[in-house]
């Protein structure tokens, strides 16, 4: 009787944790998902506000910036007064894009540099 009971729970207790797992799964993979998201947003949203706040202050300004770019950046372009963020994400591809005041224009290497994930040391300034 006893072992009866007891095979019965290893039962109910292997039944919650298939049923459970999937769920978990699941939910971590839309939270990273999310939070990638959320990372390249603000990357591209800290650069374009540092552009603006650089571009105010005058010629011969500069400020540095910290960010974290995520990973899975296909692609970052620079074409006048807006940036784009390609990131793939959620099977697809999304467009991180923001728009300055100031026209831009990209360090040499800023576009093949930026695309690796990790943190970032980004000058920008003003020099026309």
């Amino acid at each position: 009787m006893k072992g009866q009971v007891s095979f019965e729970y290893i039962i109910l207790i292997g039944v919650i944790l298939v049923a459970t797992i999937p769920l978990l799964y699941y939910g971590l993979s839309k939270t990273r998902e999310g939070l990638r998201y959320q990372q390249a947003s603000d990357a591209i949203d800290v650069i374009a506000k540092t552009a603006d706040s650089v571009y105010s202050l005058g010629l011969g300004s500069r400020d540095f910036v910290w960010l974290y770019v995520p990973t899975g950046v296909n692609g970052v372009t620079v074409v006048d007064n807006t940036l784009t963020m390609n990131l793939s994400i959620l099977g697809g591809y999304s467009d991180f894009t923001a728009i300055t005041q100031a026209n831009l224009t990209p360090a040499i290497n800023f576009t093949q540099d930026i695309v690796k994930s990790g943190t970032h040391k980004v000058s920008i300034e003003t020099y026309e």
